[in-house]
């Protein structure tokens, strides 16, 4: 372990609590930034005597919400949930809004999603994050299934 690691996992285990500046710290950057722990977007980092939190999945199957869109729910905290959803080829979901942010990173396939007026292909290995207030969906217009992993920010507006 090098010492600005050393020094990262020593001021962690005091109950520090502006990770922020440790992380810059650790990675040899200038520790004198003045974020606070209040300023997190979901709140400081939760820790019980560990470095790190581990949050088991949701052991739930998938279901078929609509006809070839099936949703698998993973995660889900007061801050973030995290699902798949696979859509057969054919498949769409109905035009909706969010009350938070929603990421969609594209695991499987290509999708085309459309948000508001606009409407883009993204294929996998590609990524869109789109803001609450305007309506979007997903449609699988190609001929093998997408699959997407869903990422709602509940803390962020």
């Amino acid at each position: 372990m090098d010492e600005s690691t050393r020094r990262y996992c020593s001021d962690r285990a005091e109950g520090h609590q502006d990770a922020r500046a440790l992380d810059t710290r650790a990675q040899g950057g200038d520790s004198s930034d003045t974020t606070t722990a209040a300023s997190w977007r979901f709140g400081p980092p939760k820790t019980t005597g560990a470095l790190m939190e581990v949050i088991p999945r949701i052991p739930e199957a998938a279901t078929e919400i609509l006809p070839g869109v099936f949703k698998t729910p993973k995660v889900k905290t007061d801050a973030l949930e995290v699902l798949e959803l696979e859509l057969a080829p054919g498949a769409a979901l109905d035009p909706h809004d969010m009350p938070c942010f929603v990421t969609f990173f594209a695991i499987e396939g290509t999708g085309t999603f459309t948000y508001g007026d606009e409407v883009v292909t993204v294929p996998a290995g590609d990524m869109v994050r789109a803001r609450t207030g305007t309506a979007r969906f997903w449609a699988n217009r190609g001929a093998t299934k997408l699959r997407l992993l869903v990422i709602k920010s509940l803390g962020e507006k």
